[in-house]
């Protein structure tokens, strides 16, 4: 990234933030490419000892932040005055309402505040900003809860991992970085269910996860390809498939009221009677790699979904979804894309994830045409909706 062009942007940027409403209105995208522009800018001034404080001080943000969180200062300060007002808080009047000692609460806060986490508005006087907010609720806090104590001793095992395996990647879904981080023969899905705080965590971050992103009806023009759709009362216009707790379900059926068709959400049988859903949204338990039981539905859409799998079991996920198509159906694939030269970073960091945890892989445009042809499909066309994540529905149709 060319350090003008980023220079350029951030004065841009400066002088939307000298009026608070100019700041509020800077579009989710241009932000993203702000961020990925200096991200890719500060990396560039490094020395190698910056570096090495960058990486040796990794894992210490999300221990702290656990601390803030489960010693009550989060939702504490949080919870005093509107975030972005200015009024601050003493250290001593913090500590005093959770029972802390002061000098303690004061360093956290300091640390918190270089993170971005809390505003310094004076020596030892800290505010609330939106950050402080957000986890101070249930979904950052199961984020911070499920990487903390699941994926970190994962991390732990990463170089003795590779090298007992002569620096291969995982062959099977057993035999990853997740059994030998959390002691165990399960597959990391399974292990997880057996788990319900576990699993509670993940799915509480799974609801934050595109916190404040664009989502792909954004860009995708649903009207226009279902102008030409025969609706009928027993097919369906929209499957979510494994799609959790049916948030996209909700959204869909907000966005669209006057939607015609059925709209079905399916997951395992574990999974679905946890979904609350508004009426007009059916729940279907099913396992994507044995059968996809609804026929010729207009669209059958998969959010992040693929990424959790090896290359043989999205081959049989999509030829399960093929055989219950017809001519006028279409695969809608909700996943990041990799580039394939110069990614952001985030992208890269899901792909290392996705490898360590459940052996699979983030893919590039050109994988994903790789697998689509193999199970007799094709991308018909994508949309990328966000910058930094690379998020992108592409949309799949028989060959």
């Amino acid at each position: 990234m060319e350090v003008s062009s980023t220079i350029n942007a951030l004065k841009e940027v400066i002088t939307s933030f000298e009026s608070p409403a100019s700041a509020n209105e800077l579009s989710t995208l241009k932000r993203e490419r702000l961020l990925a522009q200096l991200s890719s800018l500060v990396f560039k001034l490094e020395r190698p000892v910056d570096a090495a404080n960058r990486l040796w001080a990794q894992q210490m943000p999300a221990a702290m932040v656990k601390v803030a969180i489960e010693s009550g200062l989060i939702g504490e300060l949080a919870k005093r005055g509107e975030q972005g007002s200015g009024v601050g808080h003493s250290e001593d009047e913090l500590a005093k309402a959770i029972g802390a000692e002061p000098s303690l609460i004061g360093r956290i806060l300091r640390y918190l505040a270089a993170q971005g986490l809390v505003d310094e508005v004076d020596v030892g006087v800290f505010a609330a900003n939106e950050k402080t907010v957000a986890f101070a609720g249930s979904g950052f806090q199961g984020c911070i809860e499920f990487f903390f104590d699941i994926i970190t001793p994962v991390y732990q095992e990463i170089p003795a991992y590779f090298a007992a395996r002569k620096y291969r990647s995982p062959a099977s879904v057993v035999d990853t970085a997740f059994q030998a981080g959390l002691k165990t023969s399960e597959p990391a899905f399974v292990w997880m269910q057996q788990r319900p705080e576990v699993m509670g965590s993940f799915m509480r971050y799974m609801t934050v996860q595109h916190y404040g992103k664009a989502d792909w009806l954004t860009l995708f023009p649903l009207e226009k390809e279902l102008a030409t759709w025969t609706n009928s009362q027993e097919k369906a216009v929209f499957v979510d498939v494994g799609g959790g707790m049916g948030h996209q379900c909700v959204v869909l059926k907000q966005r669209y009221p006057q939607l015609q068709g059925r709209v079905v959400l399916q997951d395992l049988p574990e999974v679905i009677p946890h979904a609350q859903l508004p009426p007009g949204i059916e729940k279907a338990a099913i396992n994507f790699l044995e059968n996809q039981p609804e026929k010729g539905a207009k669209f059958y859409y998969l959010r992040n979904i693929l990424h959790d799998w090896p290359d043989k079991d999205v081959l049989t996920i999509l030829k399960n979804i093929r055989d219950a198509m017809d001519k006028d159906s279409r695969i809608l694939i909700d996943e990041l894309v990799l580039a394939a030269k110069g990614s952001p970073l985030l992208p890269l960091q899901m792909d290392i994830l996705m490898m360590l945890n459940v052996g699979a892989a983030e893919r590039t445009l050109e994988q994903w045409q790789a697998l689509f042809d193999q199970a007799g499909l094709k991308i018909e066309n994508k949309y990328q909706y966000t910058e930094i994540s690379a998020d992108t529905l592409l949309v799949v149709a028989q060959k």
